[in-house]
């Protein structure tokens, strides 16, 4: 469905406009809230079962297996697809396998 708008606007991750990356596309982003954005997290501990943290809900992330003082990857699957690729699997499996820890 082609949205009307030329530019949208969603207050901390800014405005996108009709044009430059999105120029080729019938249609501007969605708001956070309508996509349900969730962060899967993948460590050496939980490498086949994510935890899944909310946009909207980062506290969550105490008492997880997220440790800030870790490198940490994140993985973009691109706007309009989803982390379902199997080329996402076998980058994070790769990622946990070879990336040394750096202590």
């Amino acid at each position: 469905v082609k949205r009307d708008e030329e530019i949208v606007c969603y207050g901390e991750l800014g405005c996108f406009r009709d044009e430059g990356p999105f120029d080729y596309l019938d249609m501007l982003p969605s708001p956070p809230e309508e996509i349900g954005t969730k962060f899967l997290l993948f460590t050496r501990q939980n490498r086949q079962v994510p935890e899944v943290f909310s946009y909207f809900n980062f506290t969550s992330m105490y008492g997880s297996y997220f440790n800030s003082s870790i490198p940490t990857k994140v993985i973009i699957h691109g706007f309009g697809s989803t982390c379902n690729r199997i080329w996402a699997s076998e980058m994070r499996l790769a990622l946990l396998s070879v990336v040394s820890l750096q202590i």
